[in-house]
C-alpha cells in the first residue's frame, strides 16, 4: 500500500527548491534591470511596442490565430 505522505528526502528537496526561489526573487529584478540598461534604443522600442496594450474588442475566437499572425509578423520584421 502506497502513501502520499512526504518523506525526509522530499521535504529536504522542497526546502532547497524554496531557498533557490527565494534567492531568485531577489536576483531576477537585478538581472532584468541590468538587461534593460544594456539594451540598445532599437531593442527598447521593440520592448515598448511589445508591451503596449492591444486594441480591445469583443472576442470572436480564442485569439490563437491572431497571436500566431502577430508572432509571424514580429519574426518577419526581425529577419
Amino acid at each position: 500500500m502506497s502513501t502520499d505522505l512526504p518523506n525526509a528526502e522530499s521535504i529536504e528537496l522542497e526546502k532547497e527548491w524554496m531557498t533557490a526561489w527565494r534567492s531568485a526573487a531577489i536576483e531576477l529584478p537585478k538581472i532584468r534591470a541590468a538587461e534593460i540598461r544594456a539594451m540598445t534604443d532599437e531593442e527598447g522600442v521593440d520592448l515598448a511596442l511589445m508591451l503596449q496594450p492591444f486594441e480591445f474588442r469583443v472576442r470572436e475566437s480564442s485569439g490563437l490565430i491572431e497571436l500566431q499572425k502577430w508572432l509571424r509578423k514580429s519574426r518577419e520584421q526581425r529577419s
